[in-house]
């Protein structure tokens, strides 16, 4: 049992979706409920943070100056020179007690995420897939908290995380099709060992699982349900994790202050903060969003 050390302290409220950008040596995360992004230089040691007007779930580079995000009204692109979105659609335009949470690119360039209530408690959220072309299709639904996805080495599996039933789900994975099929839970959590929440994979097609109110990201071998290991974190509500820097052999992990209380800051006062700690085999590369061709205003997109 290790413990990950200490990257960048802070005070988010709900620190999520973390995304390493290898053109620029920089971390990028979320505070959803803060609606802020967030982003550390290696190369100059300096954060930069971004407060925008939206509660901000996922999302994935399309170039260097653009992101596609998943937020509370839908999928957007983000310009992040002048902070300012643009619009693409908004599939749950009629459920405005949702928002979107966790979200990934598959090989193909294909904006997959999820949508949960703010305050969940009953199964209305679904998973979507944000198309090349940007329309939006419904994958999955009756879901209490859509979390985090990964998908094998050979594309021909998914994980999909509900959190709100404390289980990772296993589909079989069309790369050619982005298309799901053979849903099976693959595993499920004991309530006090803690909610799997954000994921990564590795290169030997193991997982690394954030668990919320666990203090601790596991190392998981989906082929055999077994716990490799566990890795413990300072802080209670451990929110997602990615992996980063040029040999993608270091996870970075977020955390969450929501829902702890004063006893419970007292006694983790680094919940909120980014940590981070060396693993053994490299990390599977996040992949972009492919927007026509990367490029967000082309006569060849078909809307």
């Amino acid at each position: 049992m290790r413990e990950a050390e200490l990257f960048c302290e802070m005070q988010a409220a709900l620190g999520e979706g973390p995304v390493f950008h290898t053109e620029s040596n920089s971390l990028y995360w979320t505070d959803i409920l803060k609606k802020q992004l967030h982003s550390f230089s290696l190369h100059e040691k300096r954060l930069t943070t971004i407060q925008t007007d939206k509660h901000i779930g996922a999302f994935s580079f399309v170039d260097e100056k653009t992101l596609v995000v998943a937020a509370d009204n839908g999928f957007s692109f983000f310009d992040l020179e002048d902070a300012t979105f643009t619009f693409i659609t908004d599939p749950e335009e009629a459920l405005p007690q949702n928002r979107f949470n966790d979200g990934k690119c598959d090989a193909r360039g294909r904006f997959w995420a999820g949508t949960m209530e703010f305050k969940p408690t009953s199964p209305n959220g679904s998973l979507y897939r944000l198309d090349t072309t940007r329309n939006a299709l419904k994958l999955e639904s009756s879901i209490i908290i859509s979390n985090g996805l990964a998908w094998n080495k050979d594309h021909t599996i998914m994980y999909h995380v509900d959190s709100g039933r404390n289980a990772i789900y296993e589909y079989n994975y069309d790369l050619e099709t982005g298309t799901i099929h053979n849903r099976k839970l693959l595993y499920t959590f004991e309530n006090d060992y803690g909610t799997p929440d954000g994921i990564a994979i590795d290169s030997n097609d193991c997982l690394y699982i954030a668990l919320w109110g666990g203090a601790k990201v596991i190392y998981f071998n989906p082929t055999t349900c077994e716990i490799l290991e566990e890795i413990v974190i300072p802080a209670p509500h451990v929110t997602s994790v990615t992996f980063g820097e040029k040999d993608f052999k270091t996870l970075y992990i977020t955390t969450a202050r929501d829902g702890l209380s004063s006893e419970q800051l007292e006694q983790y006062p680094l919940s909120g903060s980014v940590f981070k700690v060396d693993v053994p085999v490299a990390g599977i590369p996040l992949h972009p969003y492919q927007s026509c061709k990367g490029v967000i205003q082309s006569e060849n997109c078909k809307l």
